[in-house]
């Protein structure tokens, strides 16, 4: 198969495995291979997740009010672009503070 092919049909499975835990009210983690990929990968799912008419599965019924103060503060503009539509993102390149954010939030739900 060629690459787009590929991770074309990896971002598909992946989102369907994403989208049978959501509907069981489960949160999701998904392991990358590289920094880049943790943000390249959310929006890929973020997208497919759009044309297929999904992403509101993964869109928080409430964010607390703590949560969208620590990400207006964040200067991770990525982070705070996926966050909005129910995702985030975690690796060693990231500021301490966004990591910790990121940990609480999903630790919270």
């Amino acid at each position: 198969l060629k690459r787009d092919e590929q991770e074309r049909r990896q971002i598909t499975a992946c989102l369907d495995k994403c989208l049978d835990a959501l509907r069981q009210e489960r949160q999701v983690m998904i392991f990358v291979h590289s920094r880049k990929a943790t943000y390249t990968s959310a929006c890929n799912l973020m997208e497919l997740a759009r044309s297929e008419g999904k992403i509101d599965l993964f869109q928080p019924s409430k964010v607390e009010t703590w949560a969208k103060k620590a990400l207006e503060r964040s200067a991770n503009k990525e982070l705070r672009e996926i966050f909005e539509a129910g995702f985030g993102c975690h690796h060693a390149g990231m500021l301490r503070a966004d990591r910790s954010l990121c940990e609480k939030l999903f630790r919270n739900g």
